[in-house]
């Protein structure tokens, strides 16, 4: 409970803009200290939440979707610590898996413990950009969170509505990323005041000249005029990222 809450009050004082700088580092320092716990606690089994959700529909205004490698626990712990993290969960439509590798043991205890997940179709031996562009055919709606492979979140937050809105607040974006320079650890930092831009259900954001690999949202019909995702591609990602520069 502790670490919830400093990791809550760290939060809030980097929100504000009149925090300076110099101070900043500090906070976010702070922030990062209590995360171990947290990442612990969100990867218990979410039998209340999972219990509540249902499979849905293809035209589903949001779609979530990750890669479930060959360690089917660590799929779990994505779909834990996402399901206990993201607080706005009533707007996701649909959760879709493309299996990378799961034995069909570890396929069926996933649809045992996740009925609400749906696979998507997929052939042996995709690579990468194929995987994600099997992905994309597979989704109507406009918004698409993918989780990639082996994350986890600890930070309770609205990422449908606060990804979203960014999308809503700049036309010219296909892609926000989650996380501050697409990390992939802990870095103790946070985006200087002078950075960032603003919006009422975004919150604090910056915009950047890369595309992130990381978790991501995507609008699906700006990512499509962008060029979409070529299935013959190793690195899909970064070959969009070329294109959109």
């Amino acid at each position: 409970g502790k670490h919830a809450e400093a990791f809550a009050l760290c939060r809030r004082l980097l929100a504000c803009p009149e925090v300076p700088d110099d101070r900043r580092q500090g906070i976010a320092h702070n922030r990062d200290f209590s995360v171990p716990a947290m990442v612990e606690a969100a990867s218990a089994y979410p039998d209340v939440l999972v219990g509540n959700l249902v499979a849905g529909s293809r035209n589903a205004e949001v779609t979530v979707t990750l890669v479930a490698g060959p360690d089917r626990e660590a799929t779990e712990q994505t779909l834990n610590s996402f399901l206990h993290c993201c607080t706005d969960l009533s707007r996701v439509g649909r959760f879709l898996v493309v299996d990378a590798g799961l034995s069909a043991q570890d396929r069926a205890a996933l649809r045992k413990r996740y009925g609400f997940v749906e696979f998507a179709r997929r052939r042996s031996g995709d690579g990468t950009g194929a995987q994600l562009a099997r992905l994309r055919a597979q989704i109507g709606g406009r918004f698409w969170l993918h989780l990639g492979q082996g994350w986890r979140f600890f930070g309770p937050e609205n990422y449908i509505t606060r990804l979203s809105a960014v999308l809503d607040a700049e036309p010219q974006v296909f892609q926000v990323g989650i996380n501050y320079g697409d990390a992939v650890k802990l870095t103790g930092t946070c985006a200087a005041e002078s950075e960032v831009r603003r919006s009422p259900d975004a919150g604090r954001y910056v915009l950047a000249e890369v595309v992130a690999s990381g978790p991501a949202m995507f609008d699906t019909a700006r990512l499509d005029q962008a060029g979409g995702l070529d299935s013959s591609d190793a690195d899909p990602i970064a070959e969009l990222g070329q294109r959109a520069l």
